[in-house]
């Protein structure tokens, strides 16, 4: 099954295509007076530490017309008695094993309301997350609403939690524009509900954007023209755990450098919005170095050379680029010894410009 055409056209230019979405529909189709206002997807990949809290968050909400859907996409540990659990309130749906972004595109297809909202199995809503987005789409240029949420590493105090925006340069707590998003994703996904009409239109998630599929998704509900309403109230807690996917930083700038081509095939950006894309893109590209030596001090020493050849060849005058990817290559070893160092020494440095 395909959701419906194109993400848009201009000019005769053709957007990104039809994406394959799910294999069916559930067998029991409700009517159109039946169908809930807002269908809350969940995709549960081993989740069995969070996805109860994240639930029971759900069901703690003041706005009541939903439903739940919980896509497992192929869990090895006890997610499925967990949600089982749960009975009737949720309608749990199984696949093999593919993945965060065609669990999404699964839900998508396998619900049934109005308006789509994606909760990540181990994030949380406060009670009135529902109740604050829904009038958001009163609206109709409104194509999808998010609140800020709280960055929370699962020890900190909430109270003592940054904010999503101000982490990560949330400038308008009006309307998300497309300046703004070029920048930086500023839209947290947990919090961001979407017009299904909009889904229709744009053809869900890109599946070939495995680490960063939400800042792809607004760039093209933006693209298309419509409007992002980002509402200045903390309605969610984004858990930040060492081991999430979006903590994958080669990966994150392979898809970041493949959004960036994708937006400007389009041919619906300015000059400046086309010159801050390749900005972008080359600030980017001095990131892979870093992930190299993230991977070397793990001891993944082909993924340390992988990530280390994509900095020495994005920057070849980089007498460091060059230096990390030989020690690399040649005595591993060794390098990720000179790379912890080097990672003191900035930390102490650090340290004492702080004082």
């Amino acid at each position: 099954m395909y959701l419906a055409g194109p993400a848009f056209e201009h000019d005769g230019r053709i957007g990104w295509g039809m994406v394959e979405i799910a294999d069916k529909k559930p067998a029991s189709v409700p009517t159109i007076a039946d169908r809930p206002k807002v269908s809350v997807v969940i995709c549960a990949y081993n989740a069995a530490p969070w996805i109860a809290q994240a639930l029971e968050s759900v069901f703690s909400q003041t706005f009541t017309a939903y439903e739940i859907v919980v896509i497992d996409d192929g869990s090895t540990d006890n997610t499925r008695e967990i949600v089982q659990r749960f009975g009737e309130r949720v309608r749990p749906i199984d696949q093999p094993h593919r993945g965060l972004v065609a669990a999404r595109n699964a839900g998508i297809a396998n619900s049934w309301g109005e308006l789509v909202v994606q909760l990540d199995a181990d994030d949380l809503w406060f009670p009135t997350a529902l109740a604050a987005l829904v009038p958001a789409f009163e609206d109709p240029a409104v194509a999808a609403a998010c609140t800020d949420v709280l960055v929370w590493d699962e020890r900190t105090p909430w109270d003592e939690c940054p904010r999503f925006y101000e982490r990560f340069g949330c400038r308008n707590g009006n309307t998300a524009i497309l300046d703004q998003l070029l920048h930086e994703n500023f839209i947290p996904n947990s919090t961001c509900m979407v017009r299904r009409s909009t889904l229709d239109q744009i053809g869900g998630y890109d599946e070939k954007v495995l680490v960063a599929p939400d800042y792809d998704m607004w760039l093209r509900i933006v693209l298309a023209g419509g409007k992002i309403r980002c509402l200045d109230q903390v309605l969610g807690v984004y858990r930040l755990r060492a081991a999430s996917l979006s903590g994958n930083l080669g990966a994150k700038q392979d898809d970041l450098l493949r959004i960036y081509e994708k937006v400007i095939s389009t041919g619906r950006l300015t000059t400046e919005q086309e010159n801050i894309v390749r900005r972008q893109a080359r600030r980017r590209k001095t990131a892979y170095k870093t992930a190299g030596v993230n991977y070397l001090l793990a001891g993944q020493v082909p993924e340390a050379r992988r990530y280390l050849w994509r900095a020495f060849t994005f920057v070849p005058y980089d007498p460091r680029n060059l230096a990390g990817l030989v020690l690399a290559w040649v005595a591993p070893r060794i390098a990720a010894r000179l790379a912890s160092a080097a990672r003191r020494l900035q930390a102490a440095a650090a340290f004492r410009g702080g004082e």
